[in-house]
């Protein structure tokens, strides 16, 4: 609990109504989508500006307090979980969209812009911020910055680490700190702006961004194929590539995932085969449908048994449904049945894919659960969607072995436990496994640099000392 004078002193600085201590608050405050991980705040504040947030974190700095900056809480690895109480910031309400500057090909935004009100809102200009997560119409800008989020549009476009130009973040001291700007290029000292990208709040609050933004593309089309064959799927993938195009999607399904689909979709069942891509280019008119027509051609001849596509807007959506709700679907898919977000986001190269899908059903098989897996074939992201009985102490245990199963298959086809998701507490513990320990000493050294009392997002990342 907090003292009372601490409690007082947050509430002059952003008003009673942006304070709370109500349990039934905290306990809102203390999951994010994950569930896994619970713990209370011992109070909630909700700034409405970067001196706000300033002199929130000042305090608690003075103080030893610790801090856990929020956004919309729709992480799925623990990232904004206060899990040594303290205060949350919830940044929200921190939500203006301060400048559009089409000249510059930029936007100047607050952490709490949720992502899709800004697509929204560039689009009236014919711009658009070109990452595509799931979570579009919920995730701040601040957390997606501050994990180094993606999405399905990764595969032309870059992740988000490309996209931000400059930042204005609070250190743990209270200070703020300018980095980057309106410039597509500099060169000159440390790119401290890349080192907040993704580190998940431990060593500021990201409080306001410059972001990079470009023009609508003139025009897309949908390619959909089926293959009785993932490997099939994975040398499709591969020499699309070859042939020099490079779209803007490129999705996996594999059998699990259309069977998931088919289950919850029924008014248009896919073809039941081992796995099914789905391709979307963008450009000109003219560009879009010769590289279409080179998508079709190149799937048929690697062994397409089914192929359908589209540059008509209306069926383009209809052509996506599948990948849409395949989250939804796996969701639902058996009674008392329920998707963890662990394991989630394994990355590997690209043609290594094949590998890892088939370990992944080997570690469905080994365990006797349930794994639907598809993702970003296009930059080697899958997204194995574990499936538990959550009231069965057994399947906790038996998800804990596979899981650690899953994420070693991705090391050990050089690839990575998180592409887009981030660490948080869920992967904490293959921060050295992944990184090396001189590496992740670096980071560490970095944390005490930021943050030397250690207030910042504790117990993330496995940045504290004693922890490995």
């Amino acid at each position: 609990m907090l003292e009372a004078e601490i409690v007082d002193e947050l509430s002059r600085m952003v008003g009673d109504q942006n304070v709370s201590t109500d349990p039934i608050e905290l306990y809102l405050y203390s999951m994010d989508v994950s569930v896994r991980f619970q713990h209370r705040p011992d109070i909630v504040v909700r700034p409405r500006s970067v001196e706000q947030i300033s002199n929130i974190v000042k305090l608690a700095n003075e103080r030893g307090i610790p801090v856990t900056p929020r956004g919309a809480g729709s992480g799925v690895a623990g990232g904004a979980v206060p899990i040594r109480g303290g205060i949350l910031v919830d940044l929200s309400a921190v939500n203006e969209i301060l400048e559009v500057d089409l000249p510059n090909r930029c936007v100047t935004v607050q952490a709490g812009v949720v992502h899709g009100d800004l697509n929204e809102e560039l689009e009236k200009h014919g711009f658009f911020f070109p990452l595509d997560p799931a979570s579009s119409k919920m995730c701040t800008l601040g957390g997606f910055v501050s994990i180094g989020g993606g999405g399905v549009l990764t595969v032309k476009y870059g992740s988000v680490r490309e996209y931000v130009l400059g930042l204005n973040v609070v250190l743990p001291t209270g200070e703020i700190v300018r980095t980057g700007g309106k410039t597509l290029k500099r060169a000159n000292g440390y790119n401290l702006t890349q080192l907040f990208i993704g580190s998940e709040g431990t060593l500021g609050i990201i409080a306001e961004l410059i972001l990079k933004i470009v023009p609508l593309p003139e025009s897309k089309a949908v390619v959909v194929a089926a293959f009785n064959e993932l490997q099939e799927v994975a040398r499709t993938a591969i020499k699309i590539f070859s042939k020099r195009i490079v779209p803007a999607a490129m999705e996996l399904l594999d059998n699990s995932a259309i069977k998931a689909v088919n289950k919850y979709m029924r008014e248009k069942a896919l073809p039941d085969v081992d796995g099914i891509l789905l391709v979307e280019v963008d450009g000109s008119k003219d560009e879009v449908k010769r590289q279409a027509q080179a998508v079709k051609e190149i799937c048929l001849s690697e062994g397409s048994v089914q192929l359908d596509w589209s540059d008509d807007p209306e069926k383009q959506t209809i052509l996506w449904k599948a990948r849409s709700v395949v989250g939804a679907a796996t969701a639902s898919l058996a009674e008392k049945y329920s998707r963890i977000y662990e394991g989630e986001d394994i990355t590997v190269p690209i043609s290594r894919i094949v590998e890892a899908v088939e370990g992944v059903r080997n570690v469905s098989e080994k365990y006797g659960i349930q794994i639907i897996t598809f993702g970003h074939i296009g930059d080697g992201n899958l997204h194995p969607a574990l499936l538990i009985d959550k009231n069965n102490p057994e399947h906790w245990e038996i998800l804990k072995e596979a899981v650690s199963e899953i994420h070693e298959l991705a090391l050990a086809l050089d690839g990575t436990t998180s592409g887009e998701h981030g660490m948080g507490i869920l992967r904490a513990e293959f921060m050295e496994r992944e990184h090396g320990k001189v590496a992740l000493n670096l980071m560490k050294k970095i944390k005490k640099i930021f943050d030397p009392k250690g207030i910042m997002n504790p117990g993330k990342l496995s940045l504290e000392e004693g922890e490995t």
